[in-house]
């Protein structure tokens, strides 16, 4: 039985392939999935066009608990860490 209101459970799969694919296979979709050994989740543009968070121009909040975010980098050292 289902953990919560939606719980899609399928393949983890890849950014190629997906767990859950919104918008037509061919064409730009959202792509978004896990990695089979549990280590992290993903979200993927697909279609060759960019990711865009917020297009609407409100705040974003990225976490807001704590931790580091990285840009070309796994493994930030420092609230934020651009390689």
């Amino acid at each position: 039985s289902p953990s919560s209101p939606l719980n899609v459970v399928g393949n983890s799969g890849d950014s190629n392939t997906g767990t859950l694919i919104l918008g037509p296979t061919s064409s730009t979709n959202l792509r978004m999935g896990y990695n089979t050994a549990g280590s992290y989740s993903w979200i993927q543009s697909h279609g060759g066009q960019p990711l865009r968070i917020n297009e609407l121009g409100n705040n974003v909040i990225l976490n807001s608990g704590g931790g580091n975010v990285g840009i070309g980098t796994t493994n930030p050292g420092g609230k934020l860490e651009v390689d």
